[in-house]
Formats: C-alpha cells, structure tokens, sequence
C-alpha cells in the first residue's frame, strides 16, 4: 500500500507532532527538503515539504510561505525545530489552518533523512511487494492456461489479484466469459458499438466501464471489458489488466486453433460420407468422435450464399438451440452439416427455417431426410445439396426446403456418377443436338416438351405455337434419328432422363 500522510506521522520511531489535521489519508508522492521562499517550480503535489524555516530569515513570511504550497498541492508541511528550545514561528499555524494544509512539526534530534528514509523504505517495500504479486500473478496465470482453465480461469486470476468485476465480449458481441455480475444487453451494445470504431485509443470508457482489446496472432478477437470504479486505474491495476490480455490472447488463439482443426476434420469426415461404401466405417468412427452415435437417426443439410466462417457459427448456434447434437464444415462454397435427429421427418421444416432465420441474408438452405444411421447418410446429403438449389430457385420469404419437396428423380440422377450420366447422354441426345446445329431445329426442345406433358399430343403443339402435324413430323424425325421409340414406355423414359442428365 502507498505510505500516507497518516502513516508517516504515526510512525512511532519519527516522533512526529500533528498541529494541523487535514487531508491526512491522503497518498505520499515524494520526501522534499527545501528552504526557499517559493519551491513551488519544482513541485508535482503530493509531496510532504520539511523545512527548518531559513527562509524567515530572508524576509518571508509565513503566510507566503504556505500559499504556493497549498497551491502546489503538497500533501503536508513539516517544520523541523531548529533547538531544543526553538517553538514554532508565529503564523505558520494560521497560515496551514487558512490554506487547509496538514502541519507537523519535527522533533529537534530528529534528522529529515530519516523521515526520507522512512518514506523510500516503505516506497521499495511497496514496489517489491508489488513485484511479487506480479511474480504470483503470473505463475497463477500460467497455471489457469496450462490446466485449461479457459478464459474464466484467466479472469478469477485477475479478481483474485485486483478485485476487479470484468468480462470479455467477442467479435460477435457474445459474452465468452465473466467475472462478477452479468453485463446488460445495453453494455453489451455499447462496448460492441464502441470497439467496433477503427483503432480507437484504449482503453475506452464506456458507460461504467474500460474496453482493452484482446489481439491474438495479429487480429483484434475480442475486447476485455473492466469496470471502472470512481478513481482512474491505479498503476498496479493497469499493470495486472496489461498482463493478462496475453493470456486472454493466446486462450482465444488456442481456441480458433482448434475450432479449425475440428472444422477441418469435420470436412474430411463430409468427404468420406461423399465417397459411399468404401468409406462408411472410416466415416462412422469420425462421426462418434464428434459426438454423433452413428448408429442413430441422423440428418445432412446444405447451406449456401452467406460467408463461410459466419455461417458455420450460425449453423452450429441453430442445431444447438434445436436440440441437435451436429457436425459443421464449409465445402468449397457451401457449409454442410450432420446432425443426430430424433425428430421425425415431420420435424425437419422447423429445423431448416431455425437455419436460414440464423444465417439470413442470401443464405438457402436444403434439408434431407431422416435416415435411421450413418450407412444411409450419403442418400440425406445428396436429398439436402437438391433441397437447397430448389430452396435457391424458389426465393418466397426465407429460403429453406426440405427432400420432400424435390422430385425423386431428381435425387436418383444426382446419385449416379457424373461421367456415366454424361456418356448415357450423348448416345442417346447426340444425334439430335447435331440435328439442331446444323438444320437450325428444334428436336430436343420439342421432345422435352412433349416428354413435359405427359405425351400429350395437343397440350404440346399447342405450348410450342405449332400444328399438331408438324409436331408429329418432327417427333418422327426423332425416332428415325435415335433409333426409338415414342410409344415405348421404356424409350421415354430413356430420353426424360437424358434430358434431366444434362440440366
């Protein structure tokens, strides 16, 4: 603790004698001799001048003696009796009285270097103390990051040591860590609001409290938010704030580290699911690691148009808050996801409108279906990437779908090898788009269409803005071409697939 005036003249080997009492707990700065008239140049405040009063002697009195110190903002004024027989000088008690200035005389065998003594013996007992708490302070903290305290382990080492009410808020504006009393939604804005502006000086006030950022590897990711108290940071608070946002630093750097590595595992464990059979045990011993019983109901969904990093947060807040145990990775433009579901299909419209609400925006979001365990869990991947360009074309309010609303053979096509469906393609379409190219007809066109309606003779002539003859003689003209046709089942459905292959 910092010596004070009081400390300095209950000392008992000093023997000093208080004559006028008034700021007396006030904090000691400096030990200063002086004798002349106006010492107040060289004078910061919070000194105890000792004088023996040779400046009597020139010609001043004490009244002008005093009025510089009080103006100085000395914390007290000590006059060393000179004999053992001296009293002290006539006004020089008034002259303290009227100036509100605390007065204390020095006995005459006493020496002012030894009241000096006493101050910078308590000042180096002071700042080594305040080294070993620094030395304490930082074991404590090298503990709490060692043992995994996280970041409340960071924070109780700083109220341990300061008392200090604090919390620290990330980019985001959620409350990572607290220690002391919640802060309100309205503190939270603010600091957010304020911590937001491009390299503020810091620390901030704001309201009630001192924003300081917290850097880890180059970047702002996160502000520690200290209450501030009636009086400015005292010296050792601001040293204990300053030593700790390195570890609040390197807790956050470690935490981004591994919310990397597990969002790089989870994408890896996307790839394996993608690959089919071969992979599935590989896939379902990933999928336990993160918590996911493979062997119980689970769901896959797609989500695309919102950025990357914030839509994996997103994502990740929606299946917790729908009570979903899940797995998030980002998939070149995408962020998939799977979640253990006991649901029901039923269930699933709520689970993908609580996503897209999440990620708002551009984002869509398709979901799959239910499938009872990891084996089956490429078919609800493939249902939610199909549920969510459907979602993309649709656009009515948020944009969410879920399987049920894409047409089935839309997901069979979409299971099958993409080389395969390319090849099956163009034996069968290759003759006529070679048609169309060169005569400038409309072949594959007027098949799709026909194909559309059902088979349809007049619904079709009649969407195409032709007679129905001409459409008889070109859908001829596509039979002599491929070598099928029309009135077989299996031809159109042969052609409808060539045609959904290639869109």
């Amino acid at each position: 603790m910092p010596m004070t005036v009081r400390d300095l003249i209950e000392d008992p080997a000093l023997g000093l004698e208080l004559l006028v009492e008034r700021e007396i707990d006030r904090r000691v700065r400096w030990v200063h001799t002086t004798e002349l008239a106006d010492p107040s140049l060289y004078l910061q405040g919070g000194e105890v001048i000792l004088t023996t009063g040779v400046w009597i002697d020139a010609g001043t009195k004490p009244a002008e003696f005093v009025r510089p110190l009080a103006a100085a903002g000395v914390a007290a004024l000590g006059y060393g009796i000179p004999r053992p027989d001296a009293t002290v000088p006539p006004g020089l008690v008034a002259a303290c009285k009227r100036r509100r200035l605390t007065f204390f005389t020095v006995p005459y065998e006493l020496p002012f270097i030894a009241i000096a003594e006493a101050f910078v013996e308590r000042l180096a007992t002071d700042r080594e103390e305040a080294l070993q708490r620094t030395v304490r302070r930082h074991a404590a903290l090298v503990r709490a990051a060692e043992h995994g305290a996280g970041l409340d382990g960071i924070l109780a080492v700083l109220a341990r040591s300061r008392g200090m009410q604090s919390w620290v808020v990330g980019r985001d504006r959620h409350v990572l860590a607290r220690r002391g009393a919640e802060p309100t939604a309205g503190d939270i804005e603010a600091v957010g609001t304020e911590a937001a502006r491009l390299q503020p000086e810091y620390p901030v006030s704001v309201g009630d409290w001192l924003v300081f950022p917290v850097v880890a590897v180059g970047r702002t990711e996160a502000h520690l938010v200290v209450a501030a108290g009636d009086e400015p940071l005292s010296v050792e608070d601001r040293a204990a704030i300053d030593q700790t946002l390195p570890f609040l630093g390197l807790e956050l750097a470690r935490r981004r580290a591994l919310r990397e590595s597990e969002r790089r595992f989870a994408a890896e464990l996307i790839d394996l699911v993608s690959a089919g059979p071969p992979q599935l045990p590989a896939a379902a011993a990933r999928l336990e690691a993160f918590g996911v019983d493979p062997d119980a109901p689970v769901v896959g969904l797609v989500c695309e148009g919102a950025p990357l990093d914030e839509a994996v947060d997103a994502v990740e807040d929606a299946l917790m808050s729908c009570g979903a145990t899940g797995v998030v990775a980002s998939k070149g433009m995408e962020v998939v996801a799977i979640a253990r579901w006991d649901g029901g299909d039923e269930g699933l419209a709520d689970l993908a409108r609580s996503v897209a609400e999440a990620l708002g925006g551009n984002a869509a979001v398709g979901v799959g279906g239910v499938v009872p365990s990891a084996q089956s869990l490429r078919t609800s991947l493939v249902e939610a990437r199909h549920a969510c360009r459907f979602a993309r074309l649709r656009r009515q309010g948020l944009a969410y779908a879920v399987h049920g609303e894409v047409g089935s053979h839309t997901l069979l096509l979409a299971m099958q090898d993409e080389e395969v469906l390319a090849a099956f393609r163009r034996a069968l379409l290759q003759p006529l788009e070679e048609h169309d190219a060169r005569r400038h007809t409309q072949l594959i066109d007027t098949l799709d269409a026909f194909l559309s309606s059902g088979g349809q003779w007049q619904a079709t002539a009649d969407r195409l803005h032709v007679h129905v003859n001409t459409l008889r003689h070109r859908l001829a003209r596509v039979e002599r071409l491929t070598g099928r046709s029309l009135s077989s089942m299996e031809d159109r459905v042969d052609f409808f697939i060539a045609l959904r292959a290639g869109s």
